[in-house]
C-alpha cells in the first residue's frame, strides 16, 4: 500500500510524496462518509430498508434462469448439472491440487530419506 501520492514537482517530473498515516479520526471519518454513500446508493437502486426486493432485481423477475447462471458465475459455483452448487476448479487450483500438494508431501516425506 501507498503511504503517500504521486504529484508533477517544480520542473513537472512526477515524483512520489511520503505522508504520514492517518490517525484513527481521520479512518473513524472517511469510513462514515463511505458508509453514507453506500446507503444513499442501495436507496436509489431500491435496496434500501423500505426497497422491494422483487424491483431491485428486474433480471430475476425477467429472465430467472440466466439470473442463476449468473449468481453462480459470480460465487465460482456450477450452475447446472449432477456438480451444481459444487466450487469451480480452476487451473490454479488443480495445479495446486494435483501437483503441489502431492510434490510438498513428497518433499517432507520420501526426498528425505533417499
Amino acid at each position: 500500500m501507498l503511504d503517500g501520492v504521486y504529484a508533477a514537482d517544480e520542473f513537472r517530473r512526477i515524483r512520489f510524496y511520503r505522508l504520514p498515516p492517518p490517525d484513527d479520526a481521520e479512518v473513524a471519518r472517511v469510513t462514515a462518509r463511505i458508509a453514507r454513500r453506500i446507503v444513499r446508493l442501495l436507496e436509489r437502486r431500491g435496496l434500501g430498508l423500505h426497497g422491494d426486493p422483487e424491483e431491485a432485481d428486474p433480471l430475476q423477475r425477467e429472465q430467472p434462469l440466466l439470473a442463476e447462471l449468473y449468481a453462480a458465475s459470480v460465487h465460482g459455483r456450477i450452475a447446472d448439472g449432477p456438480r451444481a452448487g459444487h466450487r469451480v476448479l480452476t487451473k490454479l487450483k488443480w495445479f495446486a491440487r494435483e501437483l503441489l500438494i502431492p510434490w510438498n508431501s513428497y518433499m517432507r516425506n520420501g526426498a528425505s530419506s533417499e
